[in-house]
């Protein structure tokens, strides 16, 4: 095996099959919540955790990390964000696994199997359950998408899928399978569905609390719209923890929030912020807050208000934090990539123009008055004009008015600098 720093000065190597499996509503395991939903390494139906560890495709994914070998079927995303000029996944694994964990990577055998189950980062998805239906979302990660999703495909009654899938049939199931890795947890990353509104992660925190494990990390992906939970009141739990990442998925203020997050409601996400507050929990440092906007052709246009927004409403703090990673950690930036017909890149030239004055002049003056390092808003900017995707209006238009009008809402009204784009008039270069 090459040595430790010549390992890693590889754009391939990710310490993510030494530390880490990626848990999916349908079962399915993947090598981390990057890579595609169709790019498998088991299945919780037909093996154990243990089996999927040391499953063939792992174990060909960790040889050909070592060997240096191309893994775009898994790392894709990764490879493009970071030519991007983004953060990544990867580049975060790395940074904080390589150092405490490298005797993994060293017991690593000949065949890429790895004994100690050193599953130390968890990140699950435990179930499609959620209170919201997002335009960029589906019927894999929301429940809620369930019948626009039978409505929008004419789906007859004896072929429609389930509403609700779920990695283990309940709170037990999980509980067996997990017993003896809660000793070993450094890091949980819930995402969902929606995991506030999700049994299982409630048992994961009565179960970290029990055995005193609440100076672990505990990230989340949250819609943030809900906070009680049956008999649970999560702000209540979250005082015992000393390191929450909470990471609202917000991705516009107001109208057009309730919009693109559909089921959401802007005035809860205020309150609920309200409420953190209030508990002191900022104040004892036990929660760091963040937000994280998926930006699409949606919202391009509207970023510069929104996080002016955010900062209004006390969201972010420009002065009390390192601004140096603003665009990456506090307001983290992330493009959509799928569908890619709701990418920004979809957007017609002129459009595209008036975007990249908005965002370039909104990140000059953000560089002034904060300090702030806009380079990720810069390199957003280029990652629109990278590619003219007007191919794709068409099919954006099309799924756009049968959802608007299945849910009763207006593109024109809500996003008055879309509005000419959803005709089809328009021209397209």
């Amino acid at each position: 095996m090459k040595n430790k720093d010549a390992v890693l000065k590889t754009k391939q190597f990710c310490m993510a099959p030494w530390t880490h499996m990626h848990f999916m509503p349908n079962k399915d395991v993947n090598p981390c919540c990057l890579s595609p939903i169709d790019e498998t390494i088991g299945n919780m139906e037909e093996q154990t955790i243990k089996e999927i560890w040391n499953s063939e495709d792992m174990r060909q994914l960790r040889n050909d990390m070592l060997e240096g070998k191309d893994c775009a079927n898994y790392c894709g995303r990764c490879y493009e964000k970071e030519e991007d000029g983004f953060s990544s996944l990867r580049t975060h694994m790395n940074d904080n696994y390589a150092d405490t964990h490298w005797d993994k990577v060293e017991s690593t055998k000949e065949d890429g199997t790895v004994d100690d189950l050193n599953l130390v980062h968890w990140d699950f998805r435990f179930s499609n359950i959620c209170n919201q239906s997002c335009r960029s979302c589906g019927i894999e990660f929301s429940s809620q998408w369930h019948g626009d999703f039978i409505k929008l495909w004419d789906i007859p009654k004896d072929q429609q899928p389930a509403k609700i899938k779920k990695i283990w049939r309940d709170v037990d199931a999980f509980e067996d399978d997990f017993e003896e890795l809660f000793d070993k947890v450094e890091y949980i990353h819930f995402a969902g569905g929606e995991p506030l509104i999700t049994d299982e992660h409630y048992k994961v925190l009565e179960k970290l609390i029990e055995r005193g494990r609440t100076d672990i990390t505990i990230r989340y992906s949250t819609n943030f719209n809900q906070l009680k939970y049956k008999k649970y009141d999560v702000v209540e739990m979250w005082k015992h923890f000393k390191h929450i990442q909470l990471i609202a998925s917000l991705d516009d203020y107001g109208d057009r929030y309730n919009y693109i997050r559909n089921g959401g409601e802007w005035n809860n996400v205020i309150e609920n912020y309200k409420k953190l507050k209030e508990a002191g929990l900022f104040d004892n440092g036990n929660i760091w807050f963040g937000i994280h906007p998926t930006i699409s052709f949606w919202n391009i246009y509207y970023l510069p208000d929104f996080h002016e927004e955010c900062i209004r409403l006390g969201l972010i703090d420009m002065n009390a934090r390192n601004n140096d990673h603003h665009f990456t950690q506090y307001f983290h930036l992330n493009p959509l990539t799928f569908p890619s017909y709701y990418s920004p890149q979809i957007l017609p030239k002129e459009h595209k123009e008036k975007v990249t004055k908005k965002l370039l002049e909104y990140a000059e003056y953000l560089t002034a008055t904060y300090n702030v390092n806009s380079a990720p808003l810069v390199s957003l900017v280029d990652l629109m004009n990278a590619h003219d995707n007007t191919a794709e209006l068409p099919l954006m238009r099309e799924w756009t008015t049968k959802l608007d009008k299945l849910r009763n809402q207006n593109s024109k009204e809500t996003f008055p600098f879309l509005a000419e784009i959803f005709d089809n008039d328009i021209p397209t270069a």
